[in-house]
């Protein structure tokens, strides 16, 4: 026999992982045991996942169960995952467990898989005018089950027996040929089933229900001011051909008058206000310069407009009465662009993003609130998660004056005086809020479909919808109130 080679590290370890499992000190951890109890008609043939505190994932069969094993005592989560369609867990998927060193507990997860009848191969093709932006959703048996584009195609399994099957929300100027389809089910294969959608032309909603956008041609990069009611229907040009460059129209307090600048083709540029109906009824003409925003005053009698400076001041106030611009204080900060601008209801208050590019520094964008009532008196309360963002570029105060919403790769909410905010989009391409007139909704632009799209939500980022859906890139809207 040669000379016995000594067994590397990695050896002596296996051997002890394999051998060595009895701890000398006495018992340090314990071990929890996982149970997948099914009952119903239907089954779960790939089976489910058990996740520990979110991190370690464990196979688990139908009727079976699986040991974790070496866990440190104390509370831990315990979650059962990857469920078909078809199955659901009574109770909570995922619950807090107690773990004791030197014992085995255990969870049993009760779930229920209902049977799978057939493949429902549902198809979808709407026709005519202001088609319906954000599709439907398909009920069987007034159950939502799934989502279906304004012409598409979706496969979804449907249990056994007679199922009516029907769409929902569908636009108001928008109506199924068929308002239901009874279907009968049977156990195993492919059912086709179609629904013909037919729209026609809506009208305009009116105050507290439509809102302006621009929109940018692909092909001709031409920009158009348009307007589309709040459930995605109307939707209608009222400002077009401005060129390769304009800015978002802003609406009055009063819901009746709209301020934009307009780009013209030589080196001018022209302030405009025009009323619902499209008449201009205000232009001031300047010497083409940078970006300018726009915000209106809550009487209605004067603007607000940022603008790029290497000097203060950053914000001016025109009146609508033909007086000079007066420089407006809301503090000072060198080689400064003011994107965004936004009044609190009371007129107390000014809401800006500005562009700062310190000495020797890179740049960075910031949120900042000026008191009016104090020349140069300025608060920054932006959250943390998004101090000195350069996404930052939109600010919008809410209704009631107690929150402003802004986009900073998202939408986020910021109450102002505590500097807590809360992001109700986490897509990147999010921006420009805008309010509802009653506060409870908001509508903004989202890259999100690839192109510029506008959608709507909840106050609280719930009820996401898409309300425009063109090749154009969509952004940039403003609520009438």
């Amino acid at each position: 026999m040669g000379p016995v080679k000594p067994r590397s590290p990695h050896a002596l370890l296996l051997i002890c992982l394999g051998a060595c499992s009895a701890d000398p000190l006495g018992p340090l951890s314990g071990a929890h045991r996982v149970t997948a109890a099914v009952a119903g008609a239907g089954s779960d043939t790939d089976g489910f996942l058990v996740v520990l505190d979110r991190t370690v994932r464990r196979a688990l069969t139908p009727e079976s169960s699986v040991l974790l094993s070496a866990i440190t005592p104390g509370q831990h989560v315990v979650a059962l995952e990857g469920l078909g369609p078809n199955c659901r867990v009574e109770g909570e998927a995922e619950r807090t467990v107690d773990i004791t060193a030197g014992d085995t507990s255990e969870t049993v997860f009760d779930v229920t898989c209902d049977a799978v009848g057939a493949t429902l191969a549902l198809t979808v093709q709407t026709t005519g005018e202001d088609l319906d932006p954000n599709g439907y959703t398909v009920l069987v048996d007034d159950l939502p089950v799934t989502a279906v584009e304004p012409d598409g195609s979706v496969l979804f399994g449907v249990a056994p027996g007679t199922r009516t099957v029907t769409l929902g929300g569908v636009n108001p100027n928008c109506a199924p040929t068929s308002s239901a389809q009874t279907v009968g089910i049977a156990v195993g294969g492919l059912l086709g089933l179609r629904f013909d959608v037919q729209c026609v032309a809506g009208s305009r909603s009116g105050r507290g229900r439509e809102i302006v956008f621009t929109s940018s041609d692909p092909l001709t990069e031409e920009r158009s001011l348009n307007v589309v009611n709040d459930d995605g229907s109307h939707r209608e040009r009222i400002f077009p051909g401005f060129g390769e460059e304009h800015f978002a129209g802003e609406w009055a307090r009063d819901g009746e008058r709209l301020a934009l600048y307009l780009y013209s083709t030589d080196s001018t540029q022209t302030l405009t206000v025009a009323d619902a109906q499209r008449t201009v009824q205000f232009e001031l003409e300047e010497e083409r310069g940078p970006a300018r925003a726009v915000a209106w005053t809550p009487d209605g009698s004067a603007l607000a407009l940022g603008s790029e400076s290497f000097d203060c001041p950053l914000v001016t106030v025109l009146r609508l009465d033909g007086s000079p611009e007066q420089p407006l204080d809301v503090g000072c900060t060198s080689v400064t662009t003011v994107p965004s601008l936004s009044y609190s209801p009371d007129g107390a208050r000014l809401a800006y993003v500005g562009w700062f590019q310190p000495e020797f520094s890179p740049p960075f964008n910031y949120l900042a609130v000026a008191n009016l009532a104090v020349p140069g008196e300025v608060e920054f309360p932006v959250c943390e998660a998004v101090v000195d963002d350069l996404t930052l570029d939109h600010v919008a105060w809410s209704p009631d004056g107690s929150r402003l919403a802004f986009a900073a790769d998202g939408i986020y909410l910021l109450d102002p005086v505590t500097s807590e905010c809360t992001r109700l989009t986490a897509e990147p391409g999010d921006g420009h809020p805008s309010w509802s007139p009653d506060g409870s909704r908001i509508a903004f632009s989202s890259q999100r479909d690839g192109n510029g799209e506008i959608y709507v939500m909840n106050v609280d980022g719930t009820g996401q919808t898409r309300i425009t859906r063109s090749p154009s890139e969509d952004f940039a809207p403003s609520w009438r109130p």
